[in-house]
């Protein structure tokens, strides 16, 4: 999971926001509903060129923790 977006402008209580703090995630609040928010997050268009080798770098060790490449290539 790489973050939470708490939808609909309501503010958590004092014992959630500690939790939320604690959490190794962001968290982020916003006034819009969640269809809209999923419909901006859906619609992003995120690159990644050549020379971007620290991200380059971010999505093979996110790759290879968490895709079984050798199963993919052997169903091609």
């Amino acid at each position: 999971m790489a973050g939470i977006v708490l939808t609909g402008g309501l503010r958590p209580s004092e014992s959630v926001l500690r939790v939320i703090r604690a959490m190794p995630i962001p968290v982020l609040l916003t006034q819009e509903d969640s269809y809209q928010v999923a419909s901006m997050v859906h619609d992003l268009n995120v690159k990644t060129r050549p020379d971007d080798a620290e991200k380059i770098s971010l999505i093979r060790d996110i790759v290879a923790r968490n895709v079984n490449v050798k199963t993919i290539v052997e169903a091609l």
